[in-house]
């Protein structure tokens, strides 16, 4: 019980309040930069061009520029708004507190809130298609929708644990992240879903999976879990080199060094992928997830937590408090900011 009531709070401190009119577009703030921006939480790319962002009191941004300029969407709610997922340019779904799913068929232009059959917070949501979704969240809630949301299913998991993160390969295979250490998959397109031993304890907030076997989970403390076989076993990754990485791929990850806590991560393609946390916190892997190591951020930046990451090939797109925006090319770092008024 101790360990469920740590995670809540944390989960809860992932979400506090914020604000930003639209449109927005990227700045270097000055001053205090960021101080009284939106704290965002989730967000999702199609392609290198075309994403969504989420947050608190109800936020959603939409880019169509890989992240350089912002617009904001309008929902009615101001509760937080902790995923979004879409599953092309027009259909896509947001959830969060309270039970909270809203859906566009037009790229977010108008979102329509949608009935569930549970109040309960939700963390994540996956649109598999545009008659299919996933949402799970707090209290091993998961639910399910194929028909384009216009009735969702309650397939909550037997245990009481929250889940933090979905991924499906797919309409059949997909992945949990969650509590304690676990990753939940299904096969059979969420018919049925058994617990992987990740062979750690700590929380697990994201998982990515490049293909049907190979795949990183990464959570609490800055635990990163890796599996070659679609998660029937997995090897946990311990510590992260502090020195930034040369080109090419990074040295293997090794020692004990204390890591703050990972948020996301996303592999990409030809065994490029990235993670993302706590003070600014982005690692990198050139090798599928054996081996990390970091990319650094501006000093000022470092003062940030970094709750959301999405990858097109080699370039990502970082989301996370008080509108901080880092935008990244391999190894390196082409832009961070924080998402301002003009």
């Amino acid at each position: 019980m101790m360990g469920r009531m740590k995670t809540i709070r944390l989960s809860v401190a992932l979400l506090p309040a914020l604000w930003v009119c639209a449109p927005l577009e990227i700045g270097f703030s000055e001053g205090r930069g960021g101080v009284g921006g939106d704290n965002i939480f989730s967000s999702f790319f199609l392609d290198e061009k075309q994403g969504w962002v989420c947050g608190d009191r109800g936020a959603v941004y939409h880019t169509s520029d890989g992240g350089l300029t912002w617009e904001k969407q309008t929902l009615d709610t101001n509760d937080p708004l902790a995923g979004i997922s879409f599953c092309n340019t027009d259909v896509g779904w947001v959830v969060g507190k309270k039970g909270i799913v809203f859906h566009t068929v037009d790229g977010g232009k108008t979102w329509n809130p949608e009935s569930t059959p549970k109040d309960k917070y939700l963390l994540t949501v996956e649109a598999v298609s545009p008659e299919k979704c996933w949402a799970a969240g707090d209290w091993g809630t998961i639910l399910y929708t194929e028909d384009g949301g216009r009735t969702w299913t309650d397939k909550s998991y037997a245990k009481d644990m929250v889940i933090y993160s979905i991924e499906f390969k797919g309409e059949s295979e997909g992945w949990m992240a969650c509590e304690f250490g676990t990753v939940l998959h299904t096969r059979n397109g969420g018919k049925s879903w058994t617990e992987q031993n990740t062979g750690s304890k700590a929380t697990l907030f994201g998982v990515s999976f490049s293909s049907d076997k190979e795949g990183v989970a990464v959570g609490l403390g800055g635990v990163i879990v890796r599996t070659e076989d679609g998660g029937e076993t997995w090897q946990e990754i311990l510590g992260v080199k502090e020195e930034r990485i040369p080109s090419g791929a990074p040295e293997r990850s090794g020692g004990g060094e204390e890591l703050r806590s990972l948020y996301d991560v996303k592999l990409g393609v030809a065994d490029f992928g990235i993670a993302v946390g706590d003070s600014g916190r982005i690692v990198i892997t050139e090798d599928g997830g054996e081996s990390w190591g970091n990319i650094e951020l501006p000093l000022d930046m470092r003062l940030f937590w970094l709750r959301a990451v999405s990858l097109a090939g080699r370039r990502g797109v970082i989301v996370g408090a008080r509108s901080i925006v880092v935008l990244t090319e391999g190894d390196s770092v082409k832009a961070s900011s924080f998402l301002t008024q003009h």
